[in-house]
């Protein structure tokens, strides 16, 4: 797959455009968010990974002790 930055912004959100790959991706935006916790970004795509669902904040699945 191929992609675009849209937009960054630093330990808050990224946003790609997939502009090469399968025809179904290609000029689908795909946006992040990002969490900061001292000198780490977090970015927990788990239960979609697993499960094929994601679960947005605030309902994200926590794998971690930092949230």
């Amino acid at each position: 797959m191929d992609f675009e930055m849209i937009k960054l912004e630093p330990n808050r959100e990224v946003q790609w455009r997939f502009v090469g790959g399968p025809p179904e991706w290609v000029g689908t935006d795909a946006t992040f968010q990002l969490t900061q916790d001292g000198e780490t970004t977090v970015l927990s795509l788990r239960d979609f990974v697993e499960t094929g669902k994601g679960r947005p904040s605030p309902d994200d699945l926590k794998i971690d002790n930092w949230n």
